[in-house]
């Protein structure tokens, strides 16, 4: 309108320039909104409806609904709110990363496979499913094509200790690779 801007963020992720202006500009997600200081930001509104917000350039503003006042956040810094309305704390991140899927990558540092199979089903239409509970928390490191499943999935099995089978059902399932026979696998 001619007094404000605003977007409502109903899911996914969205990588905002803002043109400077007189007026206003809000992106609302979930239980909140991000008002722009001047900037270039991310929001990406996550599983359950938690909301993370990473500033790439300048600053922006966040309040969310269980707070009582916003918090700054400046260029580098990552704040997350859940489904109330609570925020998290700032922290520090990596830029290129929290940025790279605007490019066409997944860049992982550290990331713990039950997160990985959930950015993979982000992008593609896999039924993935981590066997055993304890492979959940193994962590991958690396840059990945987002649009080259196949390439990530063999680079999982090298560097971890996991096989990837895919099923004719159309699963695909990450077990360790000292567990039962394959062929016992439906």
């Amino acid at each position: 309108s001619w007094r404000s801007r605003k977007i409502h963020l109903k899911h996914g992720e969205a990588l905002v320039t803002v043109v400077h202006d007189n007026r206003p500009f809000d992106v609302v997600a979930g239980r909140g909104v991000i008002r722009d200081l001047g900037t270039r930001f991310n929001v990406h509104r996550r599983y359950d409806d938690e909301v993370s917000v990473t500033v790439v350039e300048g600053a922006v503003s966040v309040s969310a609904q269980s707070e009582a006042a916003p918090r700054i956040l400046n260029a580098g810094e990552q704040i997350a709110y859940d489904r109330a309305g609570r925020l998290s704390p700032k922290e520090r991140v990596d830029i290129r990363a929290a940025t790279a899927w605007s490019e066409g990558f997944f860049v992982f540092r550290e990331t713990p496979l039950e997160e990985v199979v959930r950015q993979i089903s982000r992008y593609h239409d896999l039924k993935i499913e981590v066997d055993d509970p304890q492979l959940r928390g193994y962590q991958l490191r690396g840059t990945f094509r987002i649009d080259d499943i196949e390439a990530l999935l063999v680079s999982i099995e090298a560097v971890l200790p996991v096989e990837v089978q895919k099923l004719d059902n159309g699963r695909t399932i990450f077990y360790r690779i000292d567990s039962s026979p394959r062929t016992t696998r439906n």
